[in-house]
């Protein structure tokens, strides 16, 4: 359950993080929220998969929000 609340709480940063410093017309708005979906279903693994796929920048992002 702990780990399920982790996830949502992650998807729930990444969201607020898109929504707040991308704009929505930026590829990377979608791809943060794709990323936020598949923690919200629970599979980390293809996140972790697809995250190296991110430009630096982003990766970078997400890795601090995950530092949280």
């Amino acid at each position: 359950m702990a780990m399920q609340r982790n996830l949502r709480s992650m998807a729930t940063a990444l969201e607020r993080y898109a929504r707040q410093n991308i704009p929505e017309s930026a590829k990377a708005f979608g791809e943060f929220m794709y990323h936020a979906e598949l923690l919200r279903r629970g599979h980390l693994n293809i996140h972790r998969q697809d995250a190296a796929t991110l430009p630096a920048k982003y990766k970078k992002i997400v890795e601090e929000l995950w530092a949280k």
